[in-house]
């Protein structure tokens, strides 16, 4: 279970008092989630919530994915939660050391990997990149993902474990990375981590994409490449045909520039060793949580599998 924090019940009421929520009935720790505790909460007159506990994200980390959220909300998006606020008008709370988020609680499930259900996954990225949004105020991806630039600075560190730097220069060897660093691709904000356990069906309809963590201004070619490398599978490896029929949903939204295109397979590769780091970052040389310290190793070997195959 994702309940890293083990809140006590006196803390949970004090939690939900900022928010004048008050005849709490049940609390039931949630599975999902690797960063983060969460539970939901139900009431004797309210809709049930779901109260995130970051584990992970600092406070100021926190208010910068409640900014998108909300941002995404004024322009109606459909598949973002938006955030409670509480009675100081704020997204984050603070309470006993703790803090966090409180959302509106949808029951949805996690979808099979599908071609059906990947093709309304790419139709909701496509439209969130659609989106034109006033950047000044919301954070840039880089505070809290991994770009092209941030790996190539990564496997130069002598903290960098050997077989992701290893790799690293095998699947990129033949790729002219700076020339890829002065390509100009459209950016604006993207989720960052888009796999397919991050989205909620019901019916087989999408209704919901959740853990905007990594949410930020990026490049839209990355945010593409992240979500392919972790959603168009067979057991554990990619797959080319749901990767092109995912890229022709997505394309049905958002047409794809020539130069997107044309690095697109890259950027696969670059979404896997971003994830990857992610995941270094915060098990390995981390101490979130050990047992998955090693669970990098599943993406950089899957991008290698996946650069023998084509």
């Amino acid at each position: 279970m994702a309940d890293y924090s083990k809140l006590a019940p006196s803390t949970i009421r004090a939690i939900l008092e900022q928010y004048s929520l008050t005849g709490m009935t049940e609390v039931v720790p949630q599975s999902h989630g690797i960063s983060n505790s969460n539970y939901v909460i139900r009431f004797q007159e309210h809709e049930p919530v779901l109260l995130k506990v970051s584990n992970d994200k600092d406070i100021k980390q926190l208010g910068g994915e409640q900014d998108i959220l909300l941002a995404l909300e004024q322009k109606q998006f459909p598949y973002s939660l938006t955030p409670y606020l509480n009675k100081e008008g704020e997204a984050v709370y603070q309470q006993d050391g703790y803090h966090g988020v409180v959302y509106p609680f949808v029951n949805g499930q996690v979808p099979e990997v599908n071609q059906e259900n990947l093709q309304e996954l790419a139709k909701a990225l496509g439209t969130l990149h659609n989106l034109q949004l006033n950047q000044e105020y919301l954070r840039d991806h880089t505070l809290v993902g991994y770009g092209l630039e941030s790996l190539l600075f990564y496997v130069s560190q002598p903290l960098c474990p050997e077989d992701f730097k290893q790799a690293f220069h095998k699947v990129f060897s033949k790729i002219n990375l700076e020339q890829l660093q002065q390509t100009k691709f459209e950016s604006g904000v993207i989720h960052g981590d888009l796999y397919y356990d991050n989205s909620l069906f019901q019916n087989k309809r999408l209704v919901k994409i959740i853990d905007f963590e990594q949410s930020g201004i990026g490049e839209y070619i990355l945010d593409l490449g992240i979500s392919i490398s972790g959603s168009c599978l067979k057991g554990d490896d990619l797959d080319q045909k749901l990767i092109d029929d995912f890229v022709k949903s997505y394309e049905s939204i958002r047409p794809l520039p020539k130069e997107e295109k044309e690095a697109l397979e890259t950027f696969i590769h670059i979404g896997l060793f971003s994830i990857a780091l992610w995941r270094i970052k915060r098990f390995f040389e981390g101490t979130l949580d050990k047992t998955k310290a090693e669970s990098y190793r599943q993406l950089i070997e899957r991008s290698l599998r996946y650069h023998e195959k084509i």
